[in-house]
């Protein structure tokens, strides 16, 4: 408004007025001399904030020279502020008012966690810059220098939010009036503080949040005066990547590798940036190609690491770790395996520099040794791993909770399911004592615990203990979110094993309800659909409700037999709304979920779904996650290794022009029809297997398989239905109550 105002006689001049105002923050001082500015030069809004944007102009170039100031401010930005500075400089606690706000200059403006001007580093920095007279400040006396700088206006010290902030034109002022020769300090100092406050668990998402963005900002503005590659930096992107920012840690690290001349850095720095950017490169697809480009990328950083660097150093080990964890992710477990072998033994030899790199590649390698012949044959080795690494960096370390829970699903996976409880229940102990009681990975744990109770025999112990997290979900998170719909679906199994049919079929008939009217097609849905019609057909006295299995059944063959029909009139398939990320020229058709078993054998080697948890120099740590938890655990270890349809549960199913992609647990996994051989309809056409030329066989069964199978005979054949095999017929449902498809599935996925 002001400056529509005061340029209302040069309208063309109020291109970008809005915007402009905004960048200036409203503050009446900038915004009147602005305004001279563009007056006396005849420069539009928008031109002037080009000029603002340049951090190589002062502010001193873009304010009117004194005689054409305006009235009410005789005195420019910067002048206006160092006056306000020199004072607040000089209150008790004299001398500290400066340098603090110096450090600030360099961090978010909106919001600097009150920990990082508390920090001893800090500390140690201000008794340096008052010539050490005065001795090292206290927290008071840091809080007290604080406060004169909210009262003369040049920062807001919120203590309930515990936040810290500084308009952006006041921190620009104090970088422009910082001694040349002061500024890599004043840098490092920020640094160094921000590293030592920052949180050691993400779970106060706010100051999370409030570190990440001053990391941003400190690279931003202090790029020609910071270590390239200070320790900050590292632990930011860590942060923002594992927080699920994936692409912005990549925007991050490569923004550090583009620093300029002015800002030269270390070869040896630069490969150990380019070590962790390989990693989140592959974390930011979704899907196996994404796992294929990173490997690509990993395998010319590990190869520069050990031209550069040698075979010996960290960085050299870490690029070599970080590419055999894709390689695996990729599906190349034999190539991890390898890799990690040679790994291990060259990582020893780092343990007393580095005993997390030497523990991280060992517990990557007992991971993917599981992968291949089953978590049940490695249990011993992580047992051994778990001593060890409890030895070294004991049970609070991230790597030692990995491994522990590693070895609880192998445990589980070898028929010791009292033993998986055991260790489930020492890991709940230490994430509720870092983290919190209601912290999601803790819940997530219980959730495990919960059923390896009832593994052990302890069904209505199991059945307790799903009913305690069910309302811790619902407290923390809603009645009706995802994750307590899951966990309510879960306890529905516990109810059915002892004995309460009728409550378990009302559960279930709940998260059906509930999960429906979102129009997603999720996992809980899957395994509630499923195991509801199981035991509606266990029990037709209890079969009560509008959501018979056979009228969704009955709407998916209706759905088949009008597409069919549709398309042999010479329509086309219809596009959906996307429900994933689609690619250049991708069109996504439907989204609709089944049960999926995928064919193994030894020959043949899988890709199984984990997190990461990143150390800062390199890289990722895998956490095995239950890919297959069967009903029979005893029976699980000995047979995993045969040739087999192994069960991939439950999935969520999205069909585009270019691609099949089954969401398991929390990721999506692509099949190209490209690739795909051939395609079998079977069992009254409810189930469809998909042979695609270099991957594993993918069965699919459930009430929309018919659709699937036409639209993807059209996509890949150009025939409404595959060659040879009678189509749906529209005069008739068959029953699919009574195949075994439908009997009650105790197998999901949980994550750690």
């Amino acid at each position: 408004m002001y400056l529509r105002q005061k340029l209302a006689g040069t309208p063309w001049l109020m291109d970008g007025a809005d915007d402009l105002a905004s960048d200036l923050g409203y503050l009446p001082l900038a915004l009147a001399q602005a305004a001279a500015f563009l007056l006396d030069r005849e420069l539009t809004c928008a031109e002037y904030r080009v000029r603002f944007a340049d951090e190589r102009r002062r502010l001193a170039d873009l304010v009117p020279e004194s005689s054409a100031l305006p009235d009410e401010y005789q005195y420019t930005i910067a002048v206006t502020w160092s006056i306000s500075i020199e004072l607040a400089d000089r209150l008790r606690p004299a001398g500290l008012a400066r340098p603090l706000l110096e450090v600030a200059s360099l961090l978010e403006p909106n919001g600097m966690p009150l920990e990082i001007f508390a920090a001893p580093s800090l500390a140690a920095y201000l008794a340096d810059r008052r010539g050490g007279r005065h001795g090292r400040p206290s927290r008071d006396d840091i809080l007290d220098a604080l406060h004169a700088l909210h009262r003369l206006s040049l920062a807001n010290f919120d203590r309930d939010a515990r936040m810290i902030r500084v308009h952006s034109l006041v921190q620009r002022a104090v970088r422009e009036a910082t001694p040349t020769t002061r500024q890599p300090s004043s840098a490092t100092a920020a640094a160094d503080a921000l590293l030592a406050t920052w949180p050691a668990f993400d779970v106060d998402w706010s100051r999370v949040q409030a570190s990440q963005g001053c990391a941003v900002v400190l690279r931003a503005v202090a790029r020609r005066w910071l270590e390239p590659a200070h320790p900050v930096l590292f632990r930011a992107a860590h942060s923002i990547g594992t927080t699920g920012q994936a692409s912005k840690a990549v925007e991050f690290l490569t923004a550090l590798l583009e620093l300029d001349d002015e800002a030269p850095i270390d070869a040896g720095d630069a490969l150990a940036l380019c070590v962790n950017l390989g990693y989140w490169s592959g974390r930011s697809e979704e899907d196996v190609d994404g796992a294929a480009h990173s490997v690509r990328i990993c395998e010319i950083f590990a190869d520069e690491c050990l031209q550069a660097l040698g075979q010996d150093d960290v960085r050299t080990l870490a690029a070599k770790n970080n590419l055999a964890h894709w390689k695996g992710r990729a599906g190349d477990v034999g190539g991890a395996i390898e890799l990690l072998t040679r790994l291990s033994q060259e990582a020893a030899g780092t343990v007393a520099a580095d005993p997390g790199l030497a523990l991280t590649v060992d517990a990557n390698l007992a991971f993917w040794r599981g992968v291949s012949a089953g978590f049940g044959n490695v249990a011993d080795t992580l047992e051994l791993q778990l001593r060890r690494c409890l030895q070294r960096v004991g049970s609070d370390d991230a790597i030692a909770q990995v491994i522990c829970g590693n070895l609880a699903y192998a445990q589980a996976l070898a028929g010791n399911p009292a033993r998986a409880v055991e260790l489930a229940e020492a890991l709940v102990s230490v994430r509720t004592r870092l983290l919190s009681p209601d912290h999601l990975d803790t819940l997530k744990i219980r959730t495990f615990q919960a059923e390896w109770r009832g593994w052990s025999g302890d069904a209505h112990g199991a059945r307790r203990a799903f009913e305690r997290l069910l309302s811790d979900y619902r407290r923390i998170k809603g009645t009706d979110d995802h994750d307590a719909l899951e966990v309510a679906a879960y306890l529905a199994i516990w109810e059915a094993a002892t004995g309460d049919l009728e409550g378990a079929i009302h559960r279930l008939e709940q998260v059906v309800d509930r999960q429906q009217p979102t129009g997603t097609v999720g996992y809980a849905l899957a395994v509630a659909t499923d195991n509801l019609a199981s035991l509606k057909s266990r029990a037709p006295h209890a079969a009560r409700g509008d959501r018979d299995i056979r009228d969704e059944c009955a709407d998916g063959w209706r759905m088949a037999t009008a597409q069919i029909g549709r398309l042999a009139a010479g329509q086309h398939l219809t596009p959906a709304p996307p429900t994933i990320a689609c690619g250049p020229d991708e069109v996504q058709y439907g989204a609709l979920y089944a049960f999926a078993h995928a064919f193994h054998s030894r020959a043949i080697e899988y890709s199984t779904y984990g997190m990461a948890i990143d150390g800062l120099r390199w890289g990722n740590l895998t956490m095995a996650l239950a890919d297959v938890l069967a009903e029979d655990v005893r029976r699980k270890a000995q047979a995993f290794a045969e040739a087999q349809w192994r069960p991939l549960g439950p999935v969520s199913i999205a069909l585009t022009n270019r691609r099949v992609l089954l969401k398991i647990g929390s990721e999506w996994s692509s099949w190209f029809l490209a690739h795909l051989v051939s395609m079998e309809p079977m069992d009254d056409n409810w189930s469809l297997t998909l042979y695609f030329e270099g991957t594993s066989a993918v069965m699919l069964t459930g009430p929309y398989v018919p659709w699937l199978t036409a639209a993807i005979s059209t996509l890949v054949f150009a025939t409404t239905w595959p060659n040879g095999y009678a189509p749906p017929s529209p005069n008739g449902v068959p029953n699919p109550l009574g195949d075994d498809w439908l009997d009650l599935k105790t197998l999901r996925h949980f994550t750690f």
